[in-house]
């Protein structure tokens, strides 16, 4: 049993995350286009189980957008409105971190993107903390630091701005953050939208947009180098630290959703940067047009799913164990496939123990021990799942 949408608001969702599923792309598919084959493993397991161990509701957990781990066991919730919340997973008690309302824009897509925290938080003086979002009045997307006390979890003195730049239009927001292993902070940016990017954003080496970046913020000032290039708008992200690979979650244009799987370590030694196709490619297929070969330095994508059964955006970005866990955002559906590679098809669909959970997934998150954490945008509502076979 999903939570599927009626068509009306469909339309609505599927424009919300950027995807097209009231639209056809009319983008065929063409084996050209294929620059390399995905990793050999194992098919999907289709055999995937979920049941929910933990579900706290509340205002504190009104859209929760992102989720980052604290020294302390403890969880920092980041609102769609520009709150940042300390969440006890255990107990699920909530307490105020820092209010940044009057700093964000929050509308539609727009609002509080992504937070993190420095890789040294709470050692030798570090106490800083990344928060990414749409700037109230100017609509820019900014990148700024916080400082937080590592104890009491309450804010200090001594906000700045990282970097920030503008939109064409007012979706494909996506500024999803992660740190690597050198403690750079990795940024995964949006193309600000419109029909098959229209600006050619993507693709553009001077544009911020549809990147993934690497930022140096512990140079001053801070330094950013442009990683990966051709994205559309790259909702979540996760990091295999042990295997430095990024997980990218791209929402698709009319036709596929797509995953791809970025090697840290093989990205220092390229001259140029990876590119994931967009907008030549959507998924593993051609966009727009019957042929085209895929652009220098392309990557293909691990997995894709299509736009059938009402599917229309992937969410969610969750490395538990085996499986790489994200959800469809118009369908409600939780899905999975292996993490450790797998001869093609679409991902898995899980399927739930006891009682089924009526979701609308604004992201999907797994903590330092592997819980899984689904934050749902159709309630103020916060569940942790487990999976078995």
């Amino acid at each position: 049993m999903h939570n599927v949408l009626l068509p009306s608001l469909l339309c609505a969702a599927s424009l919300l995350l950027g995807a097209s599923g009231c639209t056809v792309s009319g983008g065929a598919k063409d084996e050209s286009a294929q620059a390399s084959a995905p990793p050999s493993g194992s098919a999907p397991d289709a055999a995937i189980r979920a049941e929910v161990v933990r579900r706290y509701s509340g205002e504190s957990f009104r859209e929760v957008i992102d989720a980052t781990d604290l020294p302390d066991g403890t969880m920092l919730l980041a609102l769609k409105s520009g709150r940042l919340i300390k969440f006890n997973p255990v107990d699920g008690k909530t307490s105020l971190v820092a209010d940044l309302e009057s700093r964000v824009y929050s509308s539609g897509e727009r609002g509080a993107l992504a937070v993190a925290l420095h890789p040294k938080f709470g050692i030798d003086g570090e106490n800083r903390i990344f928060f990414s979002y749409i700037a109230e009045g100017s609509g820019v997307t900014r990148l700024e630091s916080l400082r937080v006390d590592p104890t009491l979890l309450t804010e200090q003195t001594g906000r700045t701005t990282i970097i920030e730049f503008a939109h064409f239009n007012s979706n494909h927001n996506a500024a999803d953050l992660e740190f690597d292993a050198s403690g750079r902070l990795l940024m995964a940016t949006g193309d600000s939208g419109g029909y098959g990017d229209p600006e050619k954003s993507a693709q553009d080496l001077a544009s911020r947009l549809g990147k993934l970046l690497e930022i140096d913020v512990d140079a001053t000032p801070s330094t950013v180098i442009v990683r990966g290039i051709g994205l559309r708008n790259p909702w979540k992200i996760a990091l295999d630290r042990d295997k430095q690979q990024l997980w990218i979650a791209d929402v698709g244009q009319g036709e596929q959703e797509e995953v791809s799987v970025h090697s840290l370590s093989d990205a220092s030694k390229r001259s140029e940067p990876v590119n994931f196709g967009w907008p030549i490619m959507e998924g593993d297929g051609c966009f727009d047009r019957e042929s085209c070969s895929p652009p220098p330095g392309h990557l293909s994508p691990y997995a894709t799913y299509a736009h059938e059964d009402g599917r229309c955006s992937i969410i969610g970005a969750a490395l538990s164990g085996e499986h790489f866990v994200f959800g469809d955002y118009c369908t409600g559906e939780i899905m999975a496939i292996p993490a450790n590679g797998f001869t093609g098809g679409e991902p898995a669909v899980i399927s739930w123990s006891g009682d089924v959970p009526n979701l609308r997934p604004g992201g999907i998150y797994a903590d330092r021990s592997g819980r899984i954490w689904i934050f749902d945008q159709g309630s103020p509502t916060i569940l942790s799942i487990s999976l078995s076979r």
